[in-house]
């Protein structure tokens, strides 16, 4: 949402959840990709004041309680404003990802759950004690999103960023241990995409998809 024109991504929400028949569930962050934000002529270097300004701007043409905006991070100011067709849904579930401590208050303060990628097990359970020690933090829930790869042998793999990731793999015992270990730090829900670097053909990613839902969660 920070390199995005806020009152355009929320309408687009808005369709998706009527479309959905309210069952759309938005998961954001400041973003990293520099080039990203040139391309769409969005400043890089202010983005985590904008996107805490683009938040409270969704929550409240949401519920439908504003009317009148001047935005002093994005530039957008509207009055005497009109957002229909509204939403389906009475508050939209927001979790905020990011693994810096930055993103962890903005969850806390912001969002409904802290959405963080998952590091290699001990140094994540670290991160996630960490979340908890922060004022209101253990009471937000952990949502995690986690990679499969179905090719892979390792547990482990390096991100776009350099960072060592933990994944789920075409070993499904393995991926039992994954799930059991994320459990135990607390996790509450998992976002499992089957296209880590966004080049696997959708007719693998189905079969990893029924093969961890089979193995896993039936």
């Amino acid at each position: 949402m920070a390199m995005r024109n806020p009152v355009v991504a929320v309408k687009q929400l808005a369709t998706v959840d009527n479309l959905s028949s309210g069952r759309l569930m938005l998961a954001t962050s400041v973003g990293w990709n520099e080039p990203e934000f040139n391309h769409l002529g969005s400043n890089f270097h202010n983005r985590g004041k904008r996107l805490d300004e683009n938040i409270r701007l969704l929550r409240e043409l949401w519920n439908g309680s504003v009317v009148k905006f001047e935005g002093s991070r994005t530039g957008i100011t509207f009055k005497d404003a009109v957002f229909e067709p509204r939403p389906i849904q009475k508050k939209l579930t927001l979790w905020v990802a990011g693994n810096s401590t930055a993103a962890m208050a903005r969850a806390i303060s912001l969002g409904d759950a802290w959405h963080p990628n998952v590091y290699p097990i001990d140094t994540f359970r670290k991160l996630v004690a960490e979340f908890r020690r922060l004022p209101g933090g253990e009471k937000k829930p952990v949502c995690v999103r986690i990679s499969i790869d179905m090719k892979s042998k390792s547990r482990e793999v390096i991100s776009p960023l350099g960072e060592k990731r933990l994944i789920l793999t075409g070993d499904m015992r393995q991926n039992e241990k994954t799930v059991s270990e994320l459990a135990e730090i607390g996790i509450k829900y998992f976002v499992v995409s089957p296209s880590p670097d966004g080049k696997v053909p959708v007719k693998e990613q189905l079969v990893a998809l029924k093969k961890f839902h089979r193995h896993i969660i039936s």
